[in-house]
Formats: structure tokens, sequence, C-alpha cells
């Protein structure tokens, strides 16, 4: 994080010189999604990979058996 930031104060100081605007670029932008690079290196592992993906598919087969249930509901209320 440290080298990072020590960049970004680089090109703040040599903002008048268009000739590293690419270099300082690519800088930026690792120090604007370091962010994403800490949470995917600290927080996801193969644990909570498999617990999200079991959460998301099991909402969805809810979600569908709802949709299902909801559908037979109105019909038999149509029917009526």
């Amino acid at each position: 994080m440290g080298i990072s930031w020590s960049m970004d104060i680089l090109s703040y100081c040599f903002r008048n010189y268009p000739e590293s605007d690419f270099i300082f670029l690519l800088t930026d932008f690792c120090n604007a999604i370091q962010g994403v690079l800490i949470f995917l290196l600290f927080v996801i592992q193969r644990k909570v990979l498999l617990l999200l993906k079991d959460k998301f598919r099991r909402k969805s087969i809810t979600d569908e058996a709802t949709m299902r249930y909801q559908s037979q509901a109105s019909m038999t209320t149509n029917l009526w």
C-alpha cells in the first residue's frame, strides 16, 4: 500500500510533465483497485466462495418455486 501511495504523490508532483502520464495512469489505476485486491486476497477463500455459490443457487431455486406457486394460485383465482 505504501508503494502505491508514494507513486500517487509522485504523480501529483510530476503532473506538469505529459510524458509521464501513462506510467502514472497505471499506478493510479492500481491505487484505485486496491480495495478490490485486498478483498480478493484476504476475504475470498474457497470456503467463502462455496458458501456464496450455495446461497445464490438456493435463492434462485426458491425464487423459481415461489414464481411457480404464484402462477398456479393466479390461475386458480382466474378460474373462479
